[in-house]
């Protein structure tokens, strides 16, 4: 009976952590991924992603 009541809460807990959503990071952003060569207009999406010139 022992061994029943363990698997029967095993199986409980598992639903819970089944249903549960799984989120990585944050729910907004920008990943930019530069390689060897690169030119200006990936430097001007960095600064305006990180909110301008002017941001300090």
């Amino acid at each position: 009976m022992r061994k029943l009541s363990f698997i029967a809460a095993l199986l409980l807990v598992a639903q819970v952590f089944a249903q549960s959503p799984t989120t990585v990071g944050p729910s907004n952003g920008s990943l930019i991924i530069l390689g060897s060569g690169y030119d200006s207009t990936v430097l001007n999406k960095f600064v305006q992603h990180a909110g301008g010139h002017k941001t300090k």
